[in-house]
């Protein structure tokens, strides 16, 4: 009930969004959905090594154990990230046991595939804090699943925020982070 309330309560804010999206692309009636992932403001390409840099000092903001397991994920190889032929699109982070993951995402340099790393690396933190547990009690809900991959997303998120230091950047990172909140929430 508390999570539907939330849900219920925060939709006013999401139509405002989409009222100042829809703007923003030129749409007097409204933003149709196939715009709902037209991106805005000024997303400029984010190399790999950049992106984990942006990550691991995100995650630094809140705890060492976090950016700890973060660098130990792409030190020791836990991620997939790269777009190849044949590779399905989407992405997904697998526990395969003692506190070990494997990611599979395709990085194609934008904030939001940025952000997707942060998201899948809060699975595998997850994982970590599950690690000592029986297999049924590591098997979660998804509203709780999902919890440490969205707070990653958003230490990463208020993180970059902070740093950006023009609007059609901040306009960008605001947009991708509202864009994947109302797939979550809307």
């Amino acid at each position: 009930d508390a999570m539907t309330g939330a849900v219920v309560d925060s939709l006013g804010d999401f139509r405002r969004y989409f009222r100042a999206k829809a703007r923003l692309l030129g749409h007097a009636e409204g933003l149709p959905w196939w715009d709902l992932f037209a991106p805005v403001g000024g997303d400029s390409a984010v190399a790999w090594s950049d992106a984990t840099r942006l990550v691991l000092a995100a995650f630094e903001t809140f705890s060492p154990r976090l950016r700890d397991l973060a660098e130990r994920a792409v030190a020791e190889r836990w991620i997939d990230a790269e777009i190849r032929d044949g590779k399905r699109g989407g992405a997904y982070c697998a526990g395969v046991g003692e506190g070990v993951s494997r990611i599979m995402m395709n990085f194609d340099g934008s904030s939001d595939a940025v952000s997707t790393l942060a998201h899948e690396l809060g699975h595998a933190y997850n994982n970590v804090a599950l690690a000592d547990r029986t297999p049924l009690q590591q098997r979660t809900p998804m509203a709780l699943a999902e919890t440490a991959s969205i707070f990653c997303e958003t230490l990463l998120f208020e993180h970059a925020l902070a740093a950006a230091t023009d609007s059609q950047s901040r306009l960008a990172l605001l947009d991708t982070h509202l864009v994947g909140s109302s797939q979550v929430v809307v």
